[in-house]
């Protein structure tokens, strides 16, 4: 589980991301020095994020932002300033794309911050138009008789 969120992109390594933030401690402590010395930024943002929205946090040591974040997580209210630093944050994640999609789903259900934008259906996942596929007719020497043009799919 650890390998696959260290190398896998956003929308197979996020959930499991989340899940190891939620649950994994020793794992997750491993998993976070390990994306630290990485410099993989933002899935370490993800797993530190979904640690302190399920409350499992301990041992971990948080900056104010994160403090704030906890606060809003126990149904507490942050500080004026605090509550103001989280919200500017939340407004920088990137919504399109990356580790950022899955932060700001977790920014806006659980702490209840702004986004800067319409976030959508995070489990929604954008296909190409034309999938190959590969028949059995594709393994026979049958496979060239159109001469390598595409199939135009009828």
């Amino acid at each position: 589980m650890a390998r696959i969120a260290k190398s896998e992109e956003p929308i197979i390594a996020g959930p499991l991301l989340i899940a190891i933030g939620v649950w994994a401690r020793p794992m997750r402590e491993d998993l976070l020095r390990h994306l630290r010395a990485s410099n993989h930024h933002n899935r370490e943002l993800l797993v530190r994020t979904a640690a302190i929205a399920a409350q499992t946090v301990t041992g971990m040591s948080l900056d104010s932002r994160e403090q704030a974040l906890e606060s809003l997580a126990r149904g507490e209210t942050p500080s004026p300033e605090d509550r103001a630093a989280a919200e500017a944050w939340s407004k920088s994640l990137a919504l399109d794309r990356g580790f950022d999609r899955f932060t700001a789903w977790i920014a806006e259900l659980i702490f209840k911050l702004p986004l800067n934008g319409d976030l959508g259906d995070i489990r929604a996942y954008e296909l190409p138009e034309r999938i190959g596929v590969m028949t059995t007719r594709a393994m026979t020497p049958f496979r060239e008789e159109d001469g390598g043009q595409l199939d135009d799919g009828t």
